[in-house]
């Protein structure tokens, strides 16, 4: 995996061989400095299937908003991400 940038803003940031954020162990591909901010790319889109792709601010200001190959969707209840993540284990 290659190390992280700094960019203008402060932010950690990892992406590809061309330049898109992007990040495909878990981790976000954006990472704020001090304000809870993470964002998880994949190919300069924003997405996680196993979360909100994007968390801004921390504990009572915490804000998720939750993305697929960079379409914003509502939030997935837990029951299906369990389910997503058994059929990508192949257990279902």
């Amino acid at each position: 995996m290659p190390e992280p940038e700094i960019d203008i803003n402060g932010d950690e940031v990892w992406r590809n061989a061309n330049g898109q954020y992007h990040r495909t162990d878990g981790h976000p591909a954006v990472v704020g400095p001090n304000d809870g901010y993470r964002a998880w790319y994949k190919n300069g889109k924003l997405h996680r299937l196993d979360g909100p792709a994007v968390i801004r601010g921390m504990e009572f200001h915490r804000r998720e908003y939750w993305y697929i190959n960079g379409k914003q969707i509502k939030p997935i209840p837990d029951i299906i991400l369990e389910l997503s993540k058994r059929l990508d284990d192949n257990e279902v």
